[in-house]
């Protein structure tokens, strides 16, 4: 038997035992307890310590599913019957403590085994299925829409109570279970689905045809080999975006049907999430926006209108791209006694690359403000705007904490502030051709 296969028996072993130490037999206790509620605990606790161990989740959730199948405290048919549930309960309880499906979707690709993965997506999608249409915020639809659908998964997921009735079923109601319990209460952005008042209009991002456009140009810019090419690319894409929001806030500064502000978590991966955030911090206040960095969790919430807050979502993506290639391409750093150093060299040459985007979005965004035909116009409608962005941002976090990171690599430093003098970005110039 090899190494790995040992150790993923070991970690079923501990799992068993976990779970029999949760839920104590029938004997235990006062007379009466219902022996559903103790195996409600022993889940619970079991599928929450199996997830959060950090180690070989599989085999333990695996361990953990074997247990409550074959010598838990319920006959296997009603144990599958309670997990089941519990999965579907956990799912509604993550969206009471504001996790929105991309959110649980980008969490569980950092928490849970692979396999696991497709279930939280189908659980989502199956849940808010139920709730008619018209009762489903857009933007909660929009967000059901782009998880990935495998359609082997959904079925099984349609008729969970029996699956839960095998271990692999089993393992995946407990990794959802599990996952839930360890997450912590965020703020609600959306309202749950069954809590819309009406469909309404629908999300109002920038237009469809501007959009598929941006994106055109930012994925040649990211693959082209000929920094002019990549240059001019990049200098239309961000022209694009600017114009389209600014003449649009113009447009409706005296409409009472003006955009709502709204906040938007993008999950950044590890490592360096905090350097990543201030990136997002950069682009984020040059296109009208605020950012607060939950660096603990993964992910800055950004609020702003929702053009502005797509703008920043497909330039962060961008420059992220260019700065990780960029990092990257100097290889492993060693200090003067060969020891390791990469780490702070990155950490430090993402915080360079963050600064130094910053000044260059500022400088852009004064240019295109000074260049706009109607510049007196243009100055109230920024203020307005920016005062109502704030207050969202404070009324979702009335509590933000300033927090900065430190640079301990000067080679780092200079390094990532020279790739963001070369970074593919430029909103000085107009197009004169229209945004269609």
């Amino acid at each position: 038997m090899g190494v790995r296969n040992r150790q993923r028996r070991a970690a079923k072993k501990r799992a068993r035992s976990r779970a029999g130490r949760a839920a104590p037999g029938p004997g235990w206790g006062p007379v009466g307890i219902d022996p559903v509620d103790l195996t409600r605990l022993q889940m619970g606790t079991a599928a929450g310590s199996a997830v959060d161990t950090g180690q070989d989740v599989a085999a333990t959730l695996a361990g953990c599913a074997e247990t409550f199948l074959t010598a838990g405290l319920l006959p296997a048919r009603e144990a599958a019957v309670l997990a089941a549930g519990m999965a579907e309960e956990a799912v509604v309880l993550a969206w009471e403590h504001g996790w929105q499906p991309v959110d649980l979707a980008a969490v569980a690709r950092r928490r849970l085994p692979a396999e696991h993965l497709p279930v939280v997506s189908a659980l989502v999608r199956r849940i808010t299925g139920r709730v008619p249409a018209a009762r489903v915020d857009p933007r909660w639809s929009a967000q059901v829409d782009g998880l990935p659908d495998v359609p082997a998964v959904a079925e099984r997921v349609d008729r969970l109570a029996g699956w839960a009735g095998s271990s692999e079923g089993m393992a995946a109601c407990l990794a959802v279970i599990g996952l839930v319990r360890t997450l912590p209460v965020l703020p609600s952005t959306l309202p749950l689905p069954g809590r819309a008042t009406g469909r309404g209009v629908g999300p109002r991002g920038v237009d469809g045809r501007v959009l598929a456009k941006i994106r055109a140009l930012l994925a040649k810019a990211e693959s082209t080999e000929f920094p002019e090419e990549a240059e001019a690319l990049s200098t239309k894409a961000q022209t694009l975006m600017s114009r389209h929001s600014i003449d649009r806030l113009v447009v409706e500064a005296d409409s009472a049907d003006r955009p709502p502000i709204e906040g938007r978590r993008l999950w950044l991966d590890p490592p360096y999430v905090l350097a990543k955030a201030h990136l997002v911090d950069a682009v984020a206040g040059a296109n009208r926006c605020r950012a607060v960095c939950s660096d603990r969790i993964g992910f800055v919430t950004v609020f702003g209108d929702v053009r502005d807050l797509d703008t920043v979502d497909l330039l962060t993506t961008s420059l992220l791209v260019q700065a990780s290639r960029a990092m990257l391409a100097h290889g492993p750093q060693t200090d003067r006694h060969g020891r390791s150093r990469s780490r702070s060299f990155r950490q430090s040459f993402l915080l360079s690359y963050a600064a130094r985007i910053a000044e260059r979005l500022g400088d852009a965004a004064g240019g295109v403000v000074s260049a706009h035909a109607e510049p007196a116009r243009l100055l109230p409608v920024l203020r307005s705007h920016d005062r109502r962005v704030a207050d969202a941002m404070a009324e979702t976090y009335p509590e933000v904490v300033t927090r900065g990171a430190s640079v301990s690599d000067g080679a780092g430093w200079v390094a990532g502030r020279a790739a963001a003098d070369g970074a593919l970005f430029d909103i000085h110039e107009r197009l004169a051709e229209p945004a269609g």
